[in-house]
């Protein structure tokens, strides 16, 4: 890597090169989040001929559209760019002799002073993607960088594949914007469940690790193609609405481990008004609950408590993550009860076996005694698997192992027949 100094005026990098330099490279730029008044105090500094910081330009190969991409310094010359352009006026309070006038208002003079300003830049030359990523960590090392932003200049195929998937349609249901690539954090967060199978802990010494660890992940491989589809359901599920509230980005996640599950367990590809449904109504009988001012003991709904706690703090945390995760699931299969299972699977689901252990209060289908988790089975009834019983909620109910040994496949059964 060889680094070359250069004198370039505003006016010739405007004429000469504007088409040519990337300003928004993916790979190491966190995206425009200057506020207008960051954009004027720019431009007066300018105005008033002070020194701005260098500017790191990468020098690329001969056959990229750009000659240029910016490595540090894409908002100063975005902003320059812009103001040049007519869509960016000078600020009253910071150049109150020229307020709210654009750059061909201002006197022929000081528009020659703007276009005759020298910036400083640093042309990298013959250098990698990962010594560029080096550099740009060290030319913003102490700065307003996030977690995210610094975790995709690790560079890789990971990095790489979450950017893409950053533009996913998906996202344009959402009310969260991506001012320091909360897109990605999202993703990653989503991609690290994907790769465990199960909720897990999402917070960031967690993600870094994955990034390091998935460096060489395959974009088209199994994983990247299930997460994918994932979205593409989620994107469907409103694919008639504009923006969803309650999609907050804690609600995303377990949307997202909710879909993956049950999309390899269930026949769900034309249930998606169900999830719609479904977060809309759990979210509004939440909050109804949150809003009351007193709630009696009887009145208490314990699992909304928890809900409500999990999502108060430490939300990216496998406490958390999980403890919604069977909080939604429980309620979404007592709506929807009769959901089939592939390949007519005479197996109970751990989500359905959960749901039924709880809603029959621990207590045995067969003797109304207590059940222990360790000897609990999912019991076919009132119709057994062997007459043609489905494998749902609505049709399993809790049982002791031996209870329902002794039950076997017999018909018509009632309830506490052993008792």
């Amino acid at each position: 890597m060889k680094t070359n100094p250069k004198q370039k005026t505003i006016g010739s990098l405007h004429a000469r090169l504007k088409d040519k330099i990337n300003l928004s490279d993916k790979r190491f730029q966190r995206g425009s989040v200057w506020a207008k008044g960051q954009e004027q105090f720019l431009i007066d500094t300018i105005v008033k001929n002070l020194d701005i910081p260098k500017l790191y330009f990468w020098e690329l190969k001969e056959d990229s559209h750009y000659k240029y991409s910016v490595v540090d310094g894409q908002q100063r010359l975005a902003t320059i760019f812009k103001f040049l352009d007519g869509l960016l006026e000078l600020n009253e309070e910071f150049t109150p002799e020229y307020a709210n006038k654009k750059f061909i208002d201002l006197p022929e003079d000081l528009q020659d002073q703007i276009y005759n300003y020298e910036l400083t830049l640093v042309i990298i030359e013959n250098a990698d993607e990962e010594e560029i990523q080096d550099l740009f960590l060290r030319l913003n090392n102490g700065t307003t960088l996030k977690s995210q932003e610094r975790r995709m200049n690790l560079g890789g195929n990971l990095s790489k594949y979450i950017v893409d998937m950053a533009n996913h349609k998906v996202f344009s249901k959402v009310i969260f914007k991506n001012k320091h690539r909360d897109y990605e954090q999202i993703l990653a967060q989503c991609l690290k469940l994907e790769l465990e199978g199960k909720a897990t802990n999402t917070q960031g010494k967690y993600l870094d690790l994955m990034y390091k660890e998935e460096i060489d992940f395959e974009d088209n491989g199994t994983t990247a193609k299930k997460f994918k589809k994932v979205l593409d359901y989620m994107e469907e599920v409103f694919s008639d609405e504009d923006k969803i509230p309650e999609l907050k980005r804690f609600n995303f996640i377990s949307l997202y481990l909710m879909v993956s599950q049950m999309t390899d367990k269930f026949v769900i590809k034309d249930k998606k008004d169900l999830f719609k449904k479904f977060l809309i109504d759990f979210w509004d009988e939440l909050t109804n609950y949150r809003n009351q001012e007193q709630i009696s003991d009887e009145d208490r709904n314990l699992e909304f408590d928890d809900f409500i706690q999990f999502i108060s703090s430490r939300t990216d945390s496998l406490e958390s993550i999980e403890g919604r995760h069977k909080i939604l699931i429980k309620y979404f299969m007592l709506k929807n009860p009769n959901l089939e299972i592939f390949d007519n699977n005479r197996n109970f689901t751990e989500e359905q076996r959960i749901t039924i252990y709880r809603r029959d209060k621990e207590m045995c289908w067969h003797c109304n005694k207590h059940v222990d988790w360790v000897d609990f089975e999912a019991d076919h009834r009132p119709n057994p698997h062997s007459k043609g019983g489905k494998t749902s909620v609505e049709n399993g109910v809790c049982a002791h192992k031996i209870c329902n040994i002794k039950a076997s496949n017999k018909e018509n059964l009632a309830k506490n027949w052993l008792s």
